[in-house]
């Protein structure tokens, strides 16, 4: 087996489109099944300790908006018409994790840690594209030239790796799972942060935001559009207590996430750079 005389294991693997896939089996499949091999293969060699999951906040709230901050007790409705694909998937998945856990017999226990983190931006480090990379290229670029009025919840790709160090290792994170976000915000803003820090280096992310009529006409011929019309005008809400006082984790501002990113991205060839360009400043670094 490839997980024996392992200790611990980390399951972060899962497909995340950014548009609606043709079919659920092609994400719902990956990740349900994806997640109980893993911990099948744990239970088995009889070594693993605990096992950290990635999970997501996609399997705690559903698109929409809410007043109150959505908490770890709290999980995505199953029934909802708008609920994402990829939202089912993690939904499922995790469920599918803790029932498995929490049904082993005595001698094959081991613990449960989860890992939820919002919308992960911040420094890439290797050449493979995400869905959060393809956010801040178009933002960068201004491939959109208006925003649509969406909040969209952050969370560092640093602050993920520590939480999932911590999970790991804290023994009050075993048998619980970790909202790990920053706070929502609207993709305008998120395009004024990158303007502030670009446009003097030859770089024009949008300054507008797109009329609700256009993505709602625009949803009308694309669902992946319509789902996130659901977002327009409502932040949607995280408690990150937990984050804070149980792994101990102060979360990263969306304004060094997104500019450290966006820098990354520049310096790894993925935007190119402009006569303009200096670079981010020692204290960037």
């Amino acid at each position: 087996s490839a997980v024996s005389g392992c200790t611990f294991i980390h399951h972060v693997a899962s497909p995340f489109p950014l548009n609606e896939p043709k079919t659920e089996a092609e994400v719902v499949g990956p990740a349900v099944q994806g997640t109980i091999g893993v911990l099948k293969a744990a239970a088995k060699v009889g070594t693993v300790r605990r096992v950290v999951l990635t999970s997501s906040c996609a399997a705690i709230a559903n698109v929409g908006g809410n007043k109150e901050p959505k908490t770890e007790r709290d999980w995505t409705d199953l029934d909802d018409p708008y609920l994402s694909v990829y939202s089912k998937s993690k939904h499922l998945a995790e469920k599918a994790a803790w029932d498995f856990v929490n049904n082993l017999p005595a001698n094959e226990k081991f613990e449960l840690a989860v890992v939820n983190p919002n919308f992960v931006v911040g420094p890439i480090l290797h050449g493979a594209t995400g869905s959060s990379f393809e956010l801040i290229h178009k933002l960068l670029t201004r491939k959109m030239p208006r925003v649509p009025h969406f909040s969209i919840g952050l969370c560092d790709v640093r602050d993920v790796a520590l939480a999932h160090l911590r999970c790991m290792t804290l023994p009050g994170a075993a048998g619980n799972r970790h909202i790990i976000s920053h706070s929502a915000i609207w993709m305008i803003d998120m395009a004024d942060i990158l303007t502030a820090e670009f446009a003097s280096q030859g770089y024009n992310p949008p300054t507008g935001t797109a009329p609700n009529c256009i993505m709602w006409l625009a949803g009308c011929f694309d669902r992946s559009l319509a789902l996130r019309y659901r977002c327009l005008t409502r932040p949607l809400l995280f408690d990150n207590s937990r984050m804070k006082t149980v792994l101990k984790i102060e979360p990263t501002p969306p304004e060094k996430s997104l500019v450290d990113m966006a820098y990354s991205m520049i310096e790894g060839g993925f935007v190119p750079k402009t006569d303009k360009y200096r670079g981010p400043l020692p204290e960037q670094n």
